[in-house]
């Protein structure tokens, strides 16, 4: 089935700046950051007198207060370059200088920050990229010590960029680990068949992958994997990152970026089951409590939120991740309507089909997005706090959201089915 946006492009109407009244309105509804069509045109809504500013090449509605941090954020630091032209749609190429993220715009050139105002995003994942990104977090991790197994052939300027994002993953997360906590990380490319062999973990995984990247037959990418369990040495934390050893910036799939934080979400997830001597059961008994699309979902919403540099990265990343699965998945469900979304949310529930387990990092990056945006991080904090005793996952969101699973699948359907909208359009 096609997949098309919903929301109409408005016609740009250039009026004098004379003065133009304030309207009250009832609908259409009017939301921080939504397009809108009269330049320093004024509206109220629900009590709140909202203004048509430009932000960038489009017109958006602003209040009071967002217009106070526009003037802010507007201002650029003194050593800030310009985006320059950059299209979520394109190829998104990403480079790293001194272990930080530099990416390539449409014009060639390479950026190190995002000249777009906060105005350009939806207020939940501004709200959302804050919580995760506090000004604030301390740099230290003393609860998580991670003990690193480095291929020969892993490529050198990718170990200090995966050293630097798990150094920064476990800072976030420190706190939530009430324990010391080792974590074995592994980086290892397609030449390692034989030493994995040792270890029974990489090589249940990782085979695959490497026949994959000997093929040569499409973009090359880093797999991970992560986790937490009690081992012959005892309870660790466990992450492997694999890529190519002929690995090219310039020519891999383009969320490389985000996966060292979201295998260590991987690694948080299981240790908030496990922390109080919780056993995994079968598999339906674990997704009755982890929804794929929570697993999966989540790790996403965090590593994206937290790997691309900036509010702006993170977004285009999140965008082309929304667009990507959904048209990879078009056959299977289409995201016409609120309705359909909501299908959609349930069906990843679990991970099959195929389509299924895709769409889980689609959908599932929306929902927790919203989640966080909604309620903090400390919200999806409260999620994770429920695993050691919970009996499925109604009863961790109905303690930590106080609603049930069915209302927060329909309240966040809304969210997801405007994302989809606007990035199809």
């Amino acid at each position: 089935m096609r997949i098309r946006g919903s929301l109409a492009k408005g016609l740009l109407i250039t009026l004098a700046f004379s003065l133009i009244p304030a309207v009250a309105i009832s609908a259409p509804k009017v939301t921080p950051g939504s397009k809108c069509k009269v330049q320093k045109q004024k509206v109220v809504y629900k009590n709140k007198t909202y203004t048509c500013i430009k932000s960038g090449k489009e017109l958006v509605w602003a209040n009071e207060s967002m217009k106070a941090t526009s003037k802010v954020s507007q201002k650029p630091a003194p050593n800030q370059a310009k985006t320059g032209s950059l299209n979520f749609k394109n190829p998104m190429i990403y480079n790293v200088k001194g272990s930080h993220l530099i990416r390539k715009s449409d014009s060639g050139d390479y950026f190190e920050s995002d000249s777009r105002t906060q105005l350009t995003f939806n207020p939940i994942r501004i709200k959302a990229y804050q919580e995760l990104n506090p000004s604030n977090l301390d740099k230290s991790h003393p609860n998580i010590n991670f003990i690193y197994s480095i291929s020969d052939s892993f490529p050198s300027f990718l170990v200090d960029y995966s050293k630097r994002e798990l150094d920064e993953a476990a800072s976030l997360w420190n706190s939530y680990f009430d324990r010391k906590v080792d974590v074995n990380v592994y980086l290892v490319t397609e030449k390692d068949r034989e030493a994995i062999k040792i270890n029974s973990w990489l090589q249940r995984n990782l085979p695959d992958v490497f026949t994959r990247f000997e093929g040569k037959r499409e973009r090359p990418f880093i797999a991970g994997g992560g986790g937490y369990w009690n081992g012959n040495t005892g309870w660790s934390g466990n992450i492997y990152l694999a890529t190519a050893s002929y690995f090219d910036h310039t020519y891999v799939n383009y969320e490389w970026p985000a996966i060292a934080k979201h295998e260590f979400v991987h690694l948080v997830q299981d240790y908030a089951f496990a922390k109080n001597g919780r056993v995994r059961g079968n598999e339906s008994e674990w997704m009755a409590i982890q929804p794929q699309n929570f697993r999966e979902g989540s790790a996403n919403t965090i590593g994206y939120l937290t790997a691309f540099r900036n509010l702006g990265w993170s977004s285009d990343a999140l965008d082309w991740l929304t667009w990507d699965r959904a048209r990879n998945t078009s056959k299977w469900k289409s995201v016409e309507s609120i309705n359909e979304v909501r299908e959609l949310i349930s069906a990843t529930d679990v991970g099959s089909p195929n389509e299924a387990f895709q769409q889980s990092y689609g959908v599932g990056a929306l929902m927790y997005e919203w989640v966080i945006g909604t309620y903090g991080f400390a919200g999806y904090k409260k999620l994770l706090d429920n695993f050691p005793v919970a009996t499925n996952f109604d009863q961790s969101v109905q303690t930590a959201l106080g609603i049930s699973k069915d209302t927060f699948y329909d309240r966040v359907s809304a969210y997801v089915y405007q994302e989809y909208s606007r990035v199809f359009s």
